[in-house]
């Protein structure tokens, strides 16, 4: 037997026991199966495997999980240190303004180290303030129509 009319009749025999219309007709694979101890160990391996299957116990869920989720997904959203983070924004944008203007000002009396010393004081402060992610950035992959 060729390879290719094995590989047919062993994928007719996958869809008559699907339930499926086979693209060989019946008689011509019971009489290839009576032929080749190839395709017929093969077809028997795959109905031990699809019985295996089908004794498997599935769980089943019995009441909505959406509910839940979505209440879940509210309190995310809603959270107590939204506050927080908006609260180091508005300092860090002070603090680029004020750190502005004394550079636009150098004749003022914080002099050179201190304008030196200035961005990495706020470097820190960006950094504080994005580590507890303000934007709600995620790199999870999100479901069109999910909730933020």
């Amino acid at each position: 037997m060729t390879q290719e009319a094995c590989e047919a009749v062993r994928l007719s025999a996958l869809a008559i026991r699907d339930g499926e219309t086979p693209p060989l007709p019946k008689a011509q694979i019971q009489a290839h199966l009576r032929e080749c101890p190839d395709c017929r160990r093969e077809v028997a391996e795959q109905a031990d495997i699809a019985g295996l299957l089908a004794a498997q116990k599935r769980r089943s869920q019995d009441e909505p999980v959406w509910p839940a989720i979505a209440s879940r997904l509210a309190s995310m959203a809603a959270g107590p240190g939204e506050r927080a983070n908006l609260a180091w924004l508005v300092l860090l944008g002070c603090a680029l303004v004020i750190y502005k203007a004394a550079v636009l000002c150098v004749g003022m009396s914080l002099g050179w180290s201190a304008i030196k010393v200035l961005p990495l004081a706020l470097a820190w402060a960006v950094f504080r303030g994005l580590k507890a992610n303000p934007l709600q950035l995620s790199s999870a992959p999100r479901i069109e129509g999910e909730l933020p």
